[in-house]
């Protein structure tokens, strides 16, 4: 558009300048004035034409950040500087203030800036990185987050900063640790445990204490049929108990049960039927 508009004043003011008069000072002034005039002219177009890629730019913008805000993570752009130059919505409802401008050590705190700091550094030497770590924060909490770093590099692979995805693993991490202390309940216990699938009738897992009782290994009691364990005397009772535990949730009896050696040993046996929320039956313990 620059470049058509000019060719043709060009092309056409002078020719045009020349039939209005012939005098030489009148036409300088004319030449003088059609030289504003093409300045102003352009000057206006350029100005409309940034003006529409500004709207354009924090159009973007806008869409950039309404996507991010609604993003349950924390996210950032982080310059050489460790400045902060951009972030979501979520710095505000951790740290509680802006981010933008400060420093990483102002926003988390030095003590959660020590833990993360090598990893800073990492990535600002060029590297990707991603971690786990439990951070200490400036109002005396502890959060869990898993991070990932990726460098910004510029044309002659200078790393400019870095963008930052945090993710707040708190709740993952403490029912991890839940599950970890059922697992360590259930190893541990010294009463059998065995769990069964009802679709089957066939053990899936059990811990070591119930493996003990039938002197094998768990790996050679898993898999068992539920009724191979019990004399055969005893069928219909652990029948009638099993469907007991499914109608109400939970029965007791006692029965026999048999080693693979053939020799027996009297239990009492408690049976739990675990439904899911639709009411269908999950397992049995």
């Amino acid at each position: 558009l620059y470049l058509l508009l000019g060719a043709l004043w060009i092309l056409f003011s002078d020719p045009l300048a020349a039939r209005i008069t012939s005098d030489a000072v009148l036409l300088a002034q004319i030449s003088l004035y059609k030289g504003w005039a093409f300045i102003l002219v352009t000057a206006l177009l350029l100005y409309l034409l940034i003006l529409r890629q500004n709207d354009a730019l924090r159009g973007g913008e806008q869409q950039l950040r309404l996507i991010t805000d609604a993003l349950p993570a924390l996210i950032s752009y982080v310059d050489a500087d460790r400045r902060y130059r951009f972030s979501n919505k979520a710095y505000m409802e951790w740290f509680g203030h802006e981010a933008q401008g400060k420093r990483l050590e102002e926003v988390l705190g030095m003590a959660a800036y020590k833990t993360i700091s090598g990893y800073v550094e990492r990535v600002l030497n060029g590297e990707t990185v991603s971690y786990e770590t439990q951070l200490p924060y400036k109002d005396g909490g502890a959060r869990f987050v898993s991070a990932t770093y990726v460098p910004d590099r510029g044309a002659n692979q200078h790393v400019r900063g870095f963008f930052a995805l945090v993710h707040d693993i708190t709740e993952s991490k403490q029912a991890q640790e839940d599950l970890r202390q059922w697992a360590d309940a259930f190893e541990g216990c010294a009463h059998g445990i065995a769990i069964a699938d009802p679709d089957t009738n066939r053990l899936t897992v059990c811990n070591p204490a119930f493996a003990s009782l039938h002197k094998s290994r768990v790996e050679e009691v898993v898999g068992n049929a539920i009724l191979s364990l019990y004399e055969t005397s005893d069928y219909e009772n652990v029948r009638r108990s099993i469907e007991k535990a499914d109608q109400i949730g939970h029965s007791r009896f006692e029965a026999s049960m048999v080693r693979k050696d053939g020799s027996t040993f009297h239990v009492q046996m408690d049976v739990v039927s675990v439904r899911g929320e639709d009411g269908d039956l999950l397992h049995r313990v």
